[in-house]
């Protein structure tokens, strides 16, 4: 979603309701599994044991994640530790939540939801930093790893596939996909119609959602890790010690679903958001201009922090006049740019960065011929490299955003 031009409100919908449907789904999916190995069902006992695994999953995922915020508060600690705290607590969360039968899921997200907000109190930023990269490749690693798993398995599970014929489960996980892919759609063409009626009685955020937005938002339905892990979590014998029944037809029409909805929705999502051409209800200003609007309001917040406190000092210390020049100047910039961008004119950073980024290159050649010559400490050296490798990270960021604002 985050590569192709949709309103970014979508885009957070979708990721808090892939959370919340996530835990959500793994509760009911728990229920369902533990009627067919004991073989009773009582209704009004599985709704109570519903909404209590789900406030206490919610209230142990807080309690834990307070626990690990006053553990980086108070404890001395450094970036690599701060990191390995990160990626100790939804463990933790989740590992706790099921040893008392709550959600682990929906632990993990309360918890982490907490932390995130509070990250900036907690983590130093040289851990904000070394963080951020070293999730995106966790991430990208334990995906690539799962969806690894998913090939490898496949040829065992079609092999014993035994309660039908290949073209039947076959069949059956394309009609249980279509199955899925309607509904979604029902539910939020539906969710739209509900929205407009009770927009009747109450005060809500569009009292006109249309079709467009719906439209994406059910397409965007795709199944995953978690549907994977959920038949795979289905044990391979009830508790009479028989067989589970079709368990290996079972994970065979999620490997279907998985594979229908992430390939063929998932390549025709760009085609379906350029056809149906969504607007953005909620952005009335530009991002680019958004982005000029919030640097422009940090540097006028520096500049009267600055003469408010330190005046004098500005005036008797040579560094700090600079700095006071230097937003003074900050200012005069933004407000150029951003009537630029009202007139539609050629924005004039556009030479700027290019020649900053052949001075980048240039910054670094000369730190490597430093460094060859032993002049100074290696550790030094590879300090300002890394500092150079943000400042151009952020320029060609602003130049893509430039080039595609959406």
């Amino acid at each position: 979603m985050r590569q192709v031009k949709v309103p970014r409100v979508l885009v957070s919908v979708i990721e808090g309701e892939s959370l919340l449907n996530d835990a959500s789904s793994l509760i009911v999916f728990r229920f369902a599994l533990a009627a067919v190995i004991t073989g009773q069902f009582y209704f009004s006992q599985a709704v109570g044991s519903f909404f209590l695994v789900i406030i206490m999953g919610t209230t142990v995922g807080l309690v834990i994640g307070i626990i690990f915020y006053w553990i980086h508060r108070w404890l001395p600690t450094t970036p690599s530790i701060e990191i390995v705290l990160s990626m100790l607590a939804p463990y933790c969360m989740y590992y706790v939540a099921e040893r008392f039968h709550v959600s682990g899921v929906l632990a993990v997200v309360s918890g982490g939801l907490l932390l995130s907000n509070k990250r900036q109190h907690m983590l130093s930023y040289q851990g904000r930093v070394q963080g951020l990269n070293v999730w995106s490749t966790i991430g990208f690693v334990l995906n690539g790893v799962v969806f690894l798993l998913i090939g490898l398995q496949l040829p065992s599970i079609t092999h014993q596939v035994e309660e039908v014929s290949l073209g039947q489960a076959i069949g059956y996980g394309l009609a249980i996909s279509l199955v899925l892919l309607v509904a979604r759609l029902l539910s939020t063409l539906g969710a739209s119609v509900f929205t407009r009626f009770m927009s009747h009685f109450i005060t809500v955020a569009d009292r006109n959602p249309g079709w467009r937005i719906p439209v994406i938002f059910g397409w965007a339905g795709m199944r995953g890790v978690v549907s994977l892990a959920a038949a795979l979590s289905i044990p391979v014998l009830t508790q009479e010690g028989q067989p589970f029944p079709y368990r290996n037809l079972i994970l065979f029409i999620t490997f279907i679903v998985i594979l229908v909805t992430l390939v063929f929705q998932g390549l025709t999502l760009p085609w379906l958001v350029r056809k149906i051409n969504p607007t953005d209800k909620y952005a009335s200003i530009p991002e680019q201009e958004q982005e000029i609007i919030i640097q422009k309001k940090i540097a006028k917040h520096s500049l009267q922090f600055l003469e408010e406190n330190y005046g004098e000092d500005a005036r008797v210390n040579e560094h700090l006049g600079n700095l006071h020049a230097r937003l003074k100047l900050d200012l005069v910039f933004f407000d150029r740019e951003i009537e630029e961008i009202k007139n539609a004119k050629e924005n004039s950073l556009t030479n700027y960065q290019r020649i900053y980024l052949e001075l980048l290159d240039q910054q670094r050649r000369i730190l490597n011929e430093m460094n060859n010559h032993a002049e100074v400490d290696d550790e030094l050296i590879r300090k300002y490299l890394s500092l150079i490798d943000l400042e151009e990270l952020k320029i060609r960021e602003k130049r893509l955003q430039e080039i595609d604002p959406g």
